[in-house]
């Protein structure tokens, strides 16, 4: 009996680990992880470091070359696979996503073409039996929050990376496009001195080359002895999440994330857009903005300018349960129990349906 997880990209595996941890005790498990050339190193290490048995691909295509032939008896992806249909039909395939269930991108078709998808919140479990009353739809919750929620997961060592323990510790975790990041000006960690601010970027600001700019501005902030900026080789967000005090971010799932553990958000209004998204064309850059994401736009106070943002993150910080009520439902709704046992649930589904 095996169950393999497809490792498209590095950030999939905290929604893994926990699951594998619980499984790999009673059934063999395979990573197929897909190598990106400008990352070589740090995913072979990671692997490494984590002791995972692993096979490495270089494409989608020669995964699902692999998974034609295999053994296997569940594949479980973070995201829609191209070649879904095809593979055969003695192996089970499984879904769990990526990121939380608030972006529109949950609902597309073939997010939802596996034989299983292991859901989120009590919301999006109803919604998505009403788009697809024929598929097999399980509430889990949300596994990458389990070490967080059971303490599994530990906090950063302020005085290995350099900040102060008696601070009060930010997290400013933006998107990639449209962000905030240009928004923030290059004094940035001087204006919160008296705070330690941790910095980390998407995935996608460290490795697409449209983003350099973003990157310059991290290599820059974190030379103020109030910053620490997580390198590309610090792909997960847990130990993030678990050491601040109060999340600044903008249009990012990790907003969501970070309110179950029901601490302060401050929500970023402002963002750098580009030519084509500006004036006249403002238009495009409304539909390309996730209506679903912004249906829950109350769960964190919203500063429209940067001048904005000092006062409020002092308020939140002061007043830490200002939007308690809204951060628990929401909670509910989007991420499901919260009880560090998502992780048990979708293991116990697939040891039992092998």
């Amino acid at each position: 009996m095996k169950i393999i997880f497809d490792v498209a990209h590095l950030y999939y595996l905290p929604q893994y680990l926990s699951v594998y941890k619980i499984l790999k005790k009673k059934v063999d498990c395979l990573f197929v992880v897909y190598r990106n050339k400008d990352l070589i190193q740090i995913i072979e290490n990671e692997v490494k470091r984590l002791n995972l048995p692993h096979i490495f691909v270089d494409s989608e295509h020669e995964s699902f070359e692999y998974y034609r032939g295999c053994d296997g008896n569940w594949i479980i992806f973070g995201n829609s696979f191209k070649y879904i249909s095809k593979i055969p039909s003695h192996i089970k395939t499984a879904l769990i996503n990526h990121g939380a269930g608030v972006k529109s991108v949950g609902y597309l078709p073939g997010m939802n073409q596996m034989d299983v998808r292991f859901v989120d919140g009590t919301h999006h479990f109803k919604e998505l039996a009403k788009a697809f009353p024929d598929k097999n739809q399980v509430l889990v919750g949300f596994s990458k929050m389990d070490p967080l929620i059971n303490n599994s997961q530990e906090p950063l060592d302020f005085k290995a990376i350099g900040l102060d323990p008696n601070k009060q510790t930010l997290l400013y975790a933006p998107t990639f496009y449209p962000s905030s990041i240009e928004r923030f000006p290059k004094n940035f960690p001087n204006d919160f001195k008296d705070y330690n601010i941790l910095i980390k970027f998407h995935f996608f600001s460290y490795i697409k080359k449209k983003y350099k700019g973003q990157i310059k501005r991290i290599n820059h902030w974190k030379q103020y002895d109030n910053v620490y900026a997580a390198g590309i080789d610090e792909y997960s967000i847990l130990p993030f999440l678990k050491s601040a005090d109060l999340l600044i971010s903008d249009a990012s799932s990790t907003l969501f994330e970070f309110a179950a553990l029901n601490k302060p958000v401050v929500w970023c209004d402002f963002m750098k857009l580009r030519l084509f998204y500006r004036g006249p064309f403002r238009f495009r850059h409304l539909n390309r903005m996730d209506k679903k994401l912004f249906q829950y736009r109350d769960i964190a106070v919203h500063v429209k300018t940067y001048n904005e943002l000092r006062s409020e993150v002092d308020r939140q910080i002061e007043h830490p349960a200002l939007f308690e009520k809204k951060r628990l439902k929401y909670t509910d709704q989007l991420l499901g129990p919260i009880d560090g046992k998502s992780s048990i649930r979708v293991a116990e589904y697939l040891l039992n349906n092998l």
